[in-house]
């Protein structure tokens, strides 16, 4: 890591990882954990006097492994929920190892806690930046395609973005989604927010393993805005192309605003039981997607996909 310059960075132990963190002077910045498939720790924005860390992270005492494992993470090469973890593609059948047993579900692919190496540092005064990568050398049985990932995170000041770049770099072609899953806090409960989402279609789920029923229905509830209260959600959503997919979180002081890339068509939206933050999941594919096929690529040998995420900050 030292050819990259880690001087810049600070750096303490949160669980048995190194967390890196890069910041300005006047506190906007990230912490990122790099070990632990890139997790971003921490995010500060700035506006004007308002600086706040709208990602609810884990402190230095908390083992990531066992607190909160898919806080924050990159979603690859599925997202959200694998029926039993079985797939087929080209002929053959899959299985993931099950990490939701009370469903009978894989959940979350597997590069949440794989190590990246960091490629590239930067801090001035008009950004902050870390660029990370990842190479899958397709070791694993149950998804034998080799992939290089990278991601990068920006920041200036008020405004994040998530850069994310795959390359199929196998012989064959290979079903991939991609998502990520941050949660986001703007310092008070969920029940204070108000959340604003646009018009979409709610992706209908069986009660007991939250599987797509095939089944949807239009959704209209947080277009014009409201208090979520007491209100639990755990939904996931068919974003409509004709509408910005802008999702604003409001609290007395501040306002977060989610913007993802139109290649990710599909959003989870959930309240964590301690409430004290709201996962807002922009994701290229559905619920099961290696198995219905819905928002599902088939990326060839030697091609690319490329998605981002904006943040933004404003006050109030």
């Amino acid at each position: 890591m030292e050819e990259v310059g880690l001087t810049v960075l600070g750096n303490r132990k949160v669980g048995r990882y190194e967390a890196y963190s890069l910041r300005d002077a006047s506190g906007w910045g990230i912490e990122v954990m790099p070990e632990f498939g890139a997790r971003l720790n921490a995010l500060w924005l700035r506006d004007g006097p308002l600086c706040l860390n709208v990602i609810d992270g884990l402190d230095g005492e908390e083992e990531p492994q066992k607190n909160r494992p898919y806080y924050n993470v990159l979603l690859f090469p599925f997202v959200n929920r694998l029926a039993s973890g079985r797939y087929s593609h080209g002929q053959r059948s899959y299985r993931f190892p099950i990490n939701e047993p009370a469903r009978d579900n894989a959940l979350h692919g597997f590069l949440f806690d794989a190590p990246f190496r960091i490629v590239h540092a930067k801090a001035d005064a008009d950004e902050v930046s870390l660029a990370l990568s990842h190479e899958y050398a397709g070791d694993r049985v149950h998804y034998p395609f080799p992939f290089l990932i990278d991601v990068t995170y920006r920041v200036r000041r008020r405004r994040f973005t998530l850069e994310l770049i795959l390359r199929n770099t196998g012989p064959d072609a290979a079903p991939v989604a991609v998502g990520w899953h941050p949660y986001f806090t703007l310092g008070c409960p969920v029940d204070a927010l108000r959340l604003k989402a646009p018009t979409a279609e709610r992706i209908e789920v069986d009660e007991e393993r939250l599987l797509p029923t095939g089944d949807v229905q239009a959704d209209a509830e947080f277009a014009a805005g409201r208090q979520i209260g007491r209100e639990h959600l755990d939904s996931c959503f068919v974003l409509s192309r004709d509408a910005p997919p802008m999702i604003r979180m409001e609290s007395p002081e501040a306002c977060l605003s989610v913007i993802p890339d139109e290649s990710l068509g599909y959003l989870q939206l959930f309240t964590p039981p301690h409430r004290r933050s709201l996962a807002v999941e922009p994701m290229s594919a559905n619920i099961d997607a290696f198995n219905n096929g819905s928002g599902l690529m088939v990326l060839p040998s030697g091609a690319r996909f490329s998605t981002s995420v904006e943040v933004l900050l404003d006050r109030i």
